[in-house]
């Protein structure tokens, strides 16, 4: 009896031993975990990926001659070649041919209207009418967390089921994706700029077509800022920049006032990015190789 009992002492304590020597170690977090972690989290982003945010989709709705662009989740709107309105949703597809444009001179609305609804082949019946406005005001896409620069408004009216039927939602007017580069500046007011003005570097702005956000050196500070087209002018929006004070600091404030809340006219030359403002100001820089 003894030699049993202590032959099951024996293998019980055997058998604990076993059972701790497999149990699982804590993981302990590498490099690689990390950087898994990083993907997955990327992966999940891009399933939020607009055209407003993805200079890819930016790219492709240009090479379509897209000028406009319109959405809110289950719904898009597309103006081509400034002749046609495409309107597109989960149950529908729409082609007009675009009748009458109007902007009024106090608030900032640009209307486009139609009745001449497309078939496939480019024939023209009277059957739905459709109204899109937009409006210079931001809109947050909740969906997908984007901001876009102008507010859309969409009216499709069909007189003959008597259905009229109402769509809101964000949009952004496309521009030429050459700007999606840095650029240094050149002159101002037909004026070369001089490094007596600033001693530290001439002043640069990169432009980034993914939520039009822009980053840049004054001549003493780094900045950020935002923009968006309006039809062939770019909009700026108010300047950040780090605080560091600087022997010559004229030539920064002077290019800040430039470019912080303005509105330009924008045209490219070779190498060259001209921006002109309504006051007659012409600001030009250089393509930074």
């Amino acid at each position: 009896m003894v030699k049993i009992v202590f032959s099951c002492l024996v293998v019980s304590i055997l058998f604990m031993f076993g059972c701790a020597g497999n149990k699982k170690k804590p993981a302990t977090m590498m490099k690689t975990d990390t950087i898994a972690k990083a993907i997955v989290t990327n992966e999940d982003l891009s399933s939020a990926a607009t055209a407003y945010n993805s200079v890819n989709m930016h790219l492709d709705l240009y090479d379509k001659n897209i000028t406009f662009y319109g959405t809110n989740s289950d719904w898009e709107i597309f103006i081509q070649s400034d002749s046609i309105l495409l309107f597109k949703s989960d149950s529908d597809t729409l082609r007009f041919l675009i009748s009458k444009k109007s902007q009024t001179q106090d608030v900032a609305v640009v209307r486009y209207y139609s009745k001449k609804e497309l078939t496939l082949h480019d024939t023209v019946r009277s059957k739905k009418q459709i109204t899109l406005s937009i409006f210079e005001g931001p809109f947050l896409d909740e969906a997908s967390s984007t901001y876009y620069p102008f507010s859309v408004r969409v009216s499709i009216n069909d007189p003959l089921d008597k259905q009229l039927a109402y769509y809101s939602g964000g949009g952004f007017y496309l521009g030429n994706p050459r700007i999606h580069d840095i650029w240094v500046l050149d002159s101002l007011n037909k004026v070369k700029v001089s490094a007596t003005d600033y001693p530290n570097g001439f002043p640069t702005l990169e432009f980034h077509l993914d939520g039009g956000k822009i980053h840049g050196f004054a001549g003493c500070n780094d900045f950020s800022s935002s923009f968006y087209f309006i039809q062939n002018q770019i909009q700026f929006s108010s300047t950040a920049s780090t605080l560091k004070i600087c022997m010559q600091m004229t030539g920064e404030t002077s290019f800040l006032s430039l470019i912080s809340n303005k509105k330009y006219a924008y045209y490219f030359l070779t190498n060259r990015l001209k921006l002109k403002h309504a006051d007659g100001t012409e600001v030009v820089l250089k393509k930074v190789d």
